[in-house]
C-alpha cells in the first residue's frame, strides 16, 4: 500500500528524470542554437539538484545505525554504479576507443569511469557516508541555527558572481571552504521538508523569474557563462529554483492516502521508483539508440529534434528500467526491484 509514500517527492523524481533527459537531448551539430542550449542547460539544472535534495529530505535524520544505513544506501547506489561503469567500459572496448585498461579500472574508486554523467552517482554515495554525521547535528539544532548555517551555504553559492568584482577564496584555505558544495543541497532537503512553512513561494517565485531573466539577459548581451559559472549547479540561481520548485511542489500535491492511491493509478510512483534506473541507463539510450536513428538524424529543426530525442528517450529508457526490475537481483543493476502484489 501506498500509505508511507511521500507523494510529492515522488512527483518531483519524475520531474528530476525528464529534466535531465532533456538537459542531454541537444544533439552535437554544426546547427546547433547557442542561446537555445544555454537556456536548456540553465532551465533544466534544478533537476539534478533536486535529486540531492529529495534525498536528503528522505534519509535524514539517519534512525538506523550508521552500519545498517551504509548498507542499505550503498547497495541501492554504489553497486548499480559498478555495474555501469562496467557497461560504460565494454561498449568503449567493442568501439575501440583507446583507454588505459589498468588506470581506469584502478581509479575507480577515486574518480568518474565509464562515462562523465556518472559523476552523480559519486557525488550521492559521498553524501551518504556524510549523512550519519550530519544527521546528529540536525536531531539537535534549531530551525534558526539550520537557517544560520544554510546561510554561509548561500553565500559560497554567490562566490561565481563575487569573483567577478572582488578577491574571493574559494580554495581549501577559504574560511567558507567547509560549508561548499553539494551536502548543502543535501541539508537543504531535509530544511524544506521538515519546516515547509518557513519560506514563501510567491518570494521563491518572483526569485526565480529574476534568476531565468538575468540568465537570459547575460545570454543575450553577449556574455557566455562557463560550467563552474554563476548559471550553474553551484549557482544562487540554480539553488533558488530547485527550492521554487521544491516548495511548489509540496504546496500543490498534498500528502494523503487518496492521493497516493491516484498517482499510483497513474503510474507515477512506479515511475518515481524507477528513476534511478532511468539516469543510469538514458545517456546509454541516448547515445546508442536515440541519436543513432535516421529520422531523428533526418530532422532539421534543431529545437523539434532535441524533443523528440528528449521523449523518445525517456520512454525507452522507461521501458528498459521496468523491464530490468522485474528481473532477480535488479536492486543490485537498477537499484530497485519490483515485487508482485498478493492478491
Amino acid at each position: 500500500m501506498t500509505k508511507n509514500r511521500i507523494v510529492y517527492l515522488d512527483i518531483l523524481r519524475v520531474l528530476c528524470c525528464f529534466l535531465i533527459v532533456c538537459m542531454h537531448s541537444p544533439m552535437p551539430s554544426d546547427n546547433a542554437i547557442s542561446w537555445f542550449n544555454g537556456g536548456l542547460s540553465f532551465l533544466t539544472s534544478p533537476g539534478l539538484v533536486l535529486f540531492f535534495m529529495i534525498s536528503g529530505a528522505l534519509v535524514m535524520p539517519v534512525k538506523t545505525d550508521t552500519w545498517t544505513f551504509l548498507k542499505k544506501r550503498l547497495t541501492k547506489v554504489a553497486v548499480p554504479t559498478l555495474f555501469f561503469i562496467a557497461v560504460h567500459l565494454i561498449i568503449k572496448a567493442i568501439k575501440g576507443v583507446e583507454t588505459n585498461w589498468l588506470q581506469t579500472i584502478v581509479s575507480i574508486p577515486f574518480a568518474v569511469s565509464g562515462h562523465g554523467v556518472l559523476w552523480f552517482c559519486y557525488t550521492l554515495v559521498g553524501l551518504y557516508l556524510a549523512a550519519p554525521i550530519v544527521s546528529r547535528w540536525l536531531q539537535n539544532v534549531s530551525p534558526k541555527e539550520l537557517e544560520f548555517y544554510l546561510l554561509i551555504w548561500v553565500v559560497t553559492l554567490c562566490y561565481p558572481i563575487l569573483k567577478r568584482f572582488i578577491g574571493v577564496n574559494d580554495g581549501t584555505t577559504g574560511m567558507m571552504y567547509y560549508f561548499t558544495g553539494y551536502l548543502g543541497y543535501f541539508v537543504l532537503g531535509y530544511y524544506l521538508h521538515h519546516y515547509p512553512n518557513r519560506l514563501l513561494l510567491w518570494l521563491l517565485l518572483l526569485l526565480s523569474v529574476v534568476a531565468i531573466a538575468a540568465k537570459f539577459g547575460v545570454s543575450y548581451m553577449g556574455f557566455h557563462d562557463d560550467s563552474t559559472g554563476i548559471f550553474y549547479y553551484l549557482s544562487l540561481p540554480v539553488a533558488i529554483i530547485a527550492s521554487t520548485m521544491f516548495v511548489a511542489a509540496q504546496k500543490m500535491i498534498k500528502t494523503n492516502e487518496n492521493n497516493a492511491r491516484t498517482i499510483e493509478k497513474c503510474g507515477g510512483i512506479l515511475t518515481s521508483n524507477l528513476s534511478f534506473g532511468i539516469y543510469l541507463v538514458h545517456i546509454i539510450i541516448m547515445l546508442e539508440v536515440v541519436k543513432e536513428m535516421p529520422f531523428v538524424i533526418d530532422i532539421h529543426n534543431y529545437i523539434m529534434q532535441t524533443i523528440v530525442i528528449t521523449f523518445l528517450t525517456y520512454l525507452l529508457s522507461w521501458l528498459l528500467a521496468y523491464f530490468i526490475s522485474w528481473i532477480p537481483g535488479s536492486e543490485f543493476v537498477i537499484g530497485f526491484h519490483q515485487k508482485k502484489k498478493n492478491k
